[in-house]
C-alpha cells in the first residue's frame, strides 16, 4: 500500500502496519456488515502532533508540514485500504480542510484540541456530510467531498 518509502514513526508504526491494521478492520467491518450500525463511516486523520520545543514560528512550519506532507499519507493509504476492503463504507475527505490553522492555536502543535474552532469547524463539516449522505441514500450519492 504505502510504495518504498518508509513511514516509521516514534511510536514504531510504519505505513505496512497501518495498512494492515486498517484493511483488517475494514474486512471485519465488510464481513459484519449486516450485524452492525446502518451508518458507518470512515474519514481521514485529523493533522499530527509533530514533538518539538522549537519556537512559534518553527511549530507553524512543522505543523504545515505534518499536514500536507508527513500526515498525509495515512489518509493516501486509509482511502485505499476502505474502497478495497469495505467498499459499502462510505469515506468522508477533509484533509484539504484540515490545512494548517497557526493562528487558532491553543494548547497543542496541531490546533485541534476539542474547544478550539478548528475542531469546532471540521467537527459540524463531518457531521453535515454525515447527515448529507444518510437523507441522499436514497439516490446512492457517494460521499461528498468536504471543503470550505
Amino acid at each position: 500500500y504505502g510504495g518504498a518509502t518508509d513511514r516509521r514513526r516514534p511510536s514504531g508504526l510504519t505505513q505496512c502496519d497501518y495498512a494492515s491494521d486498517l484493511a483488517r478492520i475494514a474486512a471485519f467491518v465488510e464481513a459484519n456488515r449486516a450485524s452492525l450500525p446502518q451508518h458507518i463511516f470512515a474519514t481521514d486523520t485529523l493533522p499530527q502532533h509533530p514533538r518539538t520545543d522549537a519556537t512559534r514560528a518553527r511549530v507553524r512550519e512543522l505543523t504545515r508540514l505534518s499536514v500536507r506532507e508527513a500526515g498525509h499519507w495515512r489518509n493516501a493509504i486509509a482511502r485505499r485500504v476502505w474502497a478495497r476492503h469495505a467498499p459499502s463504507v462510505p469515506y468522508l475527505t477533509f484533509e484539504d480542510v484540515a490545512a494548517d490553522r497557526g493562528r487558532d492555536a491553543h494548547l497543542d502543535l496541531a490546533h485541534y484540541c476539542i474547544d478550539t474552532p478548528p475542531f469546532e469547524t471540521t467537527l459540524a463539516l463531518l457531521l453535515t456530510a454525515v447527515v448529507a449522505h444518510v437523507e441522499g441514500e436514497g439516490a446512492r450519492q457517494p460521499a461528498p467531498r468536504l471543503s470550505v
